[in-house]
């Protein structure tokens, strides 16, 4: 109940959570504290959400925590070398 009361009054004040899983990291709104190696998901997608960040406004109250991809095979060299 107390908590719902707290969600309540922080959507009424404009507060909402930063978008985590599943977006492009963004050090602007992300914490990036471990990074994975992925072949499924293209370098920089956020793969979990350790903590919940928030923002009102348009400006950062506190950044979330994620773990972020990369790919093993780094960058894609280019033919025209």
């Amino acid at each position: 109940s107390l908590y719902k009361q707290m969600v309540e009054l922080m959507r009424s004040l404009g507060v909402e959570p930063v978008p985590t899983t599943g977006t492009p990291f963004d050090p602007a709104i992300h914490d990036g504290i471990m990074r994975e190696p992925s072949n499924e998901h293209p370098d920089g997608t956020v793969l979990q959400e350790f903590r919940k960040g928030f923002a009102i406004g348009g400006k950062l109250l506190r950044p979330a925590m994620v773990k972020v991809s990369y790919t093993e095979d780094g960058p894609i060299a280019s033919s025209e070398e």
